[in-house]
């Protein structure tokens, strides 16, 4: 375990040097969850996302992230819903969403997931335990990632940072979350399906978890991590 379980509701979290650890999400709640302001110092027009888990409920999403434009919340969102990997990016002026078929749920067996988008020609890329699953083009072509905004790990943010529903909240085990700012390769992705504890990814790796700020109620952090 990696803080005591005295730790509730908000914590800063110690510096993790390594990737072997997991976030055990027990139950679905609007308190358990892990965040960062400011997360992507730049804007992006390309992005990848991965990371591995455990299905443990029918609706649920591992990451968000929001920025605000005039008024108007865009997000990006990498969910699991009925056992179909969803990756939604809803920008200034449109809402895009792209849907794949992934597993039948199983508790407590793991699998890893990755999207990868380009803006220029709208490539978007869905693979599922280091397979592709789903490559086309004209998915937000064109479109900026704007920086400056909120990520969040384990809830779907309805509003700027907040405003979960916990119908929608992470439950399960979840490891060696990475982001990039550029489309990663399909040789790439099979080498992160060999193992959660890569530690990779240039805007976040796993081992950054203690740069933002962990709210718990039933999460807990533990190490070694039991994925692959």
């Amino acid at each position: 375990m990696l803080f005591s379980q005295d730790v509730r509701k908000s914590a800063t979290l110690p510096k993790v040097q390594s990737a072997d650890y997991l976030l055990l999400f027990k139950q679905k709640t609007e308190i358990d969850y892990w965040v960062k302001s400011n997360a992507f110092p730049s804007p992006l027009q390309e992005l990848s996302i991965c990371c591995w888990f455990t299905l443990e409920a029918d609706v649920v999403y591992p990451l968000t992230y929001t920025t605000m434009t005039d008024g108007v919340l865009n997000h990006v969102n990498f969910g699991i819903i009925n056992e179909r990997i969803m990756f939604r990016m809803s920008l200034p002026v449109y809402s895009k969403k792209r849907v794949i078929h992934g597993w039948t749920k199983q508790p407590g067996v793991w699998h890893s997931a990755c999207v990868t988008w380009e803006s220029a020609d709208g490539v978007i890329a869905l693979y599922t335990d280091g397979t592709l699953k789903k490559r086309e083009t004209g998915f937000h072509n064109g479109s900026t990632i704007l920086s400056g905004g909120t990520l969040v790990i384990g809830q779907v943010q309805g509003s700027f940072g907040g405003d979960f529903d916990v119908i929608q909240a992470f439950k399960g085990s979840l490891a060696g979350v990475a982001i990039y700012d550029r489309a990663i390769t399909a040789a790439e992705v099979t080498t992160y399906n060999k193992s959660c504890k890569l530690n990779t990814g240039n805007l976040f790796k796993w081992s950054d978890i203690g740069l933002g700020q962990l709210h718990r109620e039933t999460l807990d952090m533990i190490q070694p991590a039991t994925c692959p």
